[in-house]
């Protein structure tokens, strides 16, 4: 998987901004997804909705204060498509983009 194709996920099923795609991947390059890594997408999230890599692996998450059913349930499919990407599979990516 690409940082494009990444980003791709964000949009599908966090409602990402499409407006944001390079910025996400020039920060994902710069900072070589390594810990702490964040990324501040909103979308369906508010201005809470993040990006982050924990272990290796991507996970979005949002402000508790902003939870409702709604954003709880567009949160478990999004982590459920983000649970199936490895920090491993976009590394050699971001090699290309240097």
């Amino acid at each position: 998987m690409t940082p494009d194709q990444l980003w791709d996920l964000l949009v599908t099923y966090g409602d990402a901004s499409q407006h944001d795609r390079l910025q996400f991947v020039i920060y994902l390059k710069e900072h070589k997804a390594r810990n702490p890594f964040e990324f501040r997408f909103c979308g369906h999230f508010g201005s809470g909705g993040k990006l982050r890599i924990t272990e290796g692996q991507f996970k979005a998450d949002y402000y508790p204060e902003d939870r409702t059913a709604d954003r709880d349930a567009w949160l478990k499919v999004l982590n459920d498509k983000l649970a199936k990407v490895s920090l491993a599979e976009i590394a050699p990516h971001l090699k290309e983009l240097s």
